[in-house]
């Protein structure tokens, strides 16, 4: 008698692969076609006339025409579908979903990364937590978000978000063909388009273009601003400014149809544009070239109508100054009207103007013409006249209306006086010098000192 020595029985195998028509530790695959089953609890093309289906891993299951599942629990139910990834799912005919827990729910929807989500037809999900839920949307980076809701109660179609959480059409119902590119930035609005980290375009058709790294410092287009464009780091269109654009670094719009193109700018105002630097315009249908200009810089109502071309320009400090037109700098002019074209000018009277430098018109219909003119003085006298470098008229007291003063250095102070007759000096006996009332001086040193008095000559 021999003896035998005892064996172990064989171990039961962990991993199972099936070809058609076979099962194996729970592996099925089915009876039509080249299916493959591997893993415990595989199943591939088990359903009724199912072929070239392919699942591999624990649970995988591809129960579709040349459906492919690969990973524990991965499912591609949808012909010529394919999940890669652990709990993954291409549930719809030519779907991919790559990725754990990765969801591709719509024909040929692509969802890839942990938890990517494409469930509009034709969409594309990119990225761990990115969504892409309407028609041909795409979102790209990680949380980014392309026409979806988290509620489900919306989708929008023809989105594009691109950057880690950013969103397009993610707000509201209505939102389609928005598009969003960059980290945070944000197009939620119909057609708004946002480029740069931090960019929001809020309002349909609204374009926003500037990255910033803080609040306020990206390109910004409030959501009632329908076709306004901000372009540049912190330039922004405020709310109900319809049309509006901001172009630059740090321009702010408040207002219809108004527009700043520069650095810094400041506009507030329907149909009001600035250019250039630092100018603040709080007017409307109003327009500012240059730099450091100031036009109602206290924000009072009924400005408008205001041209500055220069810099350093102050325009409506204590009056409307409606209408005022401004060429040239350091000027400073506060009437309706006014007209200032020089450097260093001052215009106070209503329909006044100045032209030169260094001159004053203060009085209502006064005028100024050459360096360092002066009509109306301090007292804002009416309807008077400096014509020549130097001349004054009306500036010596109040009451001297619609004197006029032609000539360098000429003088006229009385109400009506008329001198005429330039010098080099000033003062009596140099140029021309009527302070009398309705008193006339003709001539170089020609004195016109009595009521009604008429010189006439030199000297």
């Amino acid at each position: 008698m021999v003896a035998l020595p005892l064996c172990a029985s064989p171990a039961a195998a962990q991993f199972v692969c099936d070809s058609t028509a076979g099962t194996g530790q729970g592996a099925n695959a089915g009876t039509s076609g080249t299916n493959l089953a591997c893993g415990p609890n595989a199943q591939a093309g088990t359903g009724a006339g199912q072929f070239s289906a392919t699942a591999v891993g624990a649970g995988a299951t591809a129960n579709a025409n040349n459906a492919s599942a690969f990973g524990q629990n991965s499912t591609a139910s949808g012909g010529g579908s394919t999940a890669l990834g652990v709990g993954s799912t291409a549930s719809v005919g030519n779907s991919v979903a790559v990725g754990a827990g990765s969801t591709a729910s719509n024909l040929a929807a692509t969802a890839v990364g942990f938890g990517a989500s494409a469930t509009g037809f034709g969409s594309t999900a990119t990225g761990s937590g990115s969504q892409a839920a309407g028609q041909n949307s795409s979102a790209v980076g990680y949380n980014a978000v392309a026409g979806w809701d988290i509620s489900g109660a919306f989708t929008n179609d023809g989105t594009t978000a691109i950057g880690q959480g950013a969103q397009a059409g993610a707000g509201a119902a209505g939102q389609a063909d928005a598009t969003a590119v960059g980290r945070s930035a944000l197009a939620n609005a119909a057609s708004a388009t946002a480029l740069g980290a931090g960019a929001q375009a809020n309002a349909t058709s609204s374009i926003a273009i500037g990255a910033g790294s803080g609040a306020g410092s990206a390109a910004f287009v409030d959501a009632t601003s329908t076709n306004a464009i901000a372009v540049g780091n912190g330039s922004k269109v405020n709310a109900n400014s319809t049309g509006s654009i901001a172009l630059g670094s740090f321009n702010t719009v408040t207002g219809g149809e108004s527009g700043a193109i520069g650095v810094g700018l400041r506009v507030a105002g329907t149909g009001s544009f600035a250019i250039g630097n630092l100018n603040t315009v709080n007017a409307n249908a109003s327009f500012v070239y240059g730099g450091g200009n100031t036009v109602n810089n206290a924000g009072m109502g009924g400005v408008g109508k205001i041209q500055v071309i220069g810099s350093n320009n102050t325009v409506a400090v204590t009056t409307t100054a409606a209408g005022a037109s401004v060429i040239g700098s350091d000027n400073y002019v506060d009437a309706p009207n006014a007209i200032a074209i020089g450097n260093g000018l001052s215009v106070t009277g209503e329909s006044a103007a100045a032209i030169g430098t260094g001159g004053t018109a203060s009085g209502r219909i006064s005028a100024a013409f050459g360096a360092l003119a002066n009509a109306g003085g301090t007292f804002g006298n009416e309807g008077t006249l400096a014509l020549g470098a130097g001349a004054r008229a009306g500036t010596a007291a109040s009451g001297q209306t619609y004197a006029t003063a032609v000539g360098a250095n000429a003088q006229a102070q009385g109400a009506n006086a008329i001198a005429i007759g330039g010098n080099a000096a000033t003062g009596a006996g140099a140029a021309a010098y009527a302070t009398g009332t309705n008193a006339v001086a003709i001539g170089n040193g020609s004195q016109a000192t009595a009521t009604n008095a008429i010189a006439q000559g030199t000297g």
